[in-house]
């Protein structure tokens, strides 16, 4: 899902200093993009796009979103509140993430290959409900990043999503839910009894000398980091 950012109101700055910091704010974006492979895209006026999942695909995408997000707003004082500053004020990024659906090209060359729709444009919303230094994510991010975070929900929107529905914009912030070991804290394994007892038994006959191999594959998300570990509790 795209990580929209934007700093002051346009109307409150004066248009070519606004220019000058969006020049200064595109590399900046752009590191912090390459940092968790997301990708700087296009997007007219003072804001700045980062969406995931295209060219290169991760199960983490959503989190490597919120990453980045909270990223560009911790980072963006220091990179440009030495060189531009509006009396006392300073550059302060306000950050929306949403996931969703999008259309890709079928011609990787075309300008901008990702056409974001309805995607976007909830991710603007929220990005504009935003205060100045935050990152809020919609609902469906969230279900997707519950873990080693910490969110708290603020108050519904007069927005609504494409499909009618009142936007519920959730602060995120850097969390500490992790588990004893210092590893996040996953949700309980459900559905999986089948696919597990097979591993414990590939396991079994490993340790009576017969050596095995197992291939898990799957869609993104599906749960085989979650498989894996609860293999790895039990043995």
């Amino acid at each position: 899902g795209p990580a929209g950012g934007g700093g002051e109101p346009a109307e409150a700055v004066d248009p070519e200093m606004l220019y000058e910091l969006i020049v200064q704010l595109r590399p900046f974006a752009q590191m912090v993009a390459q940092r968790y492979d997301g990708t700087l895209g296009n997007l007219p006026g003072h804001r700045l796009l980062i969406y995931f999942g295209y060219p290169q695909k991760h199960e983490d995408d959503a989190r490597r979103a919120v990453r980045a997000a909270l990223d560009l707003v911790s980072e963006a004082g220091e990179q440009l509140g030495r060189a531009w500053s509006w009396g006392r004020e300073r550059p302060a990024l306000r950050v929306g993430v949403h996931t969703g659906p999008a259309i890709v090209s079928a011609s990787p060359n075309t300008p901008e290959p990702v056409v974001l729709g309805a995607t976007l444009d909830v991710a603007l919303k929220l990005q504009a409900s935003a205060a100045p230094g935050t990152v809020v994510i919609s609902a469906v991010t969230r279900s997707l990043v519950r873990r080693g975070f910490t969110i708290e929900a603020l108050g519904p929107l007069t927005a609504s999503t494409g499909s009618g529905e009142r936007l519920v914009p959730y602060r995120v912030r850097e969390g500490t839910d992790l588990g004893e070991d210092g590893t996040l804290d996953l949700v309980p394994l459900v559905g999986r009894a089948r696919e597990l007892d097979q591993l414990m038994s590939r396991w079994e006959q490993s340790r009576s000398g017969n050596g095995q191999a197992v291939l898990l594959s799957g869609e993104p998300g599906i749960g085989k980091s979650r498989l894996l570990r609860a293999l790895r509790e039990r043995v």
